[in-house]
């Protein structure tokens, strides 16, 4: 349930830091992968880091208000953080699979370019999705001046 008191600038405040810990974490994720520094171990470790902190974000923005408050905001967005919703299911889903394949894996050159490329698609994806979410909270919250009139 969406929290009155809490302001549009907050949300938004607290989602962009929420944003902003994910990308450090990809970047220090996708720093390891391209040195080959890690283990499949080590990479299994921060893939259910990043999967912990990836569910965390969500629960938050699907339970804690941020789409609730959206669409409590303006209605006409409801189709669209149904749409968003549905990306973090599938996000989870990918960051499985990465898990599953760091730890079923041998450390040798194909596994690793596997590997990295479905790190890399992970990555694009939740930084588009980051992006939509992001325009969602400028247009949800923006004066729209003609709507006043």
């Amino acid at each position: 349930m969406a929290n009155p008191s809490i302001t549009p600038q907050e949300v938004q405040e607290r989602i962009r830091k929420e944003h902003e810990h994910l990308r450090e974490l990809l970047g220090q994720i996708s720093r390891e992968m391209a040195s080959h520094r890690g283990t499949p171990a080590k990479l299994a470790r921060q893939f259910h880091s990043l999967r912990d902190q990836l569910h965390a974000h969500f629960v938050e923005e699907e339970d804690h208000g941020f789409f609730e408050q959206i669409t409590d905001q303006a209605p006409r967005f409801g189709a669209q953080t149904q749409k968003l919703c549905d990306q973090h299911v599938e996000m989870l889903e990918k960051v499985d699979s990465l898990i599953n394949q760091a730890e079923l894996g041998d450390g040798i050159e194909p596994w690793w370019e596997g590997l990295v490329a479905a790190f890399h698609d992970l990555s694009r994806e939740l930084m588009q999705h980051e992006h939509e979410e992001n325009e969602l909270l400028q247009k949800a919250y923006s004066v729209d001046i003609g709507e006043k009139d």
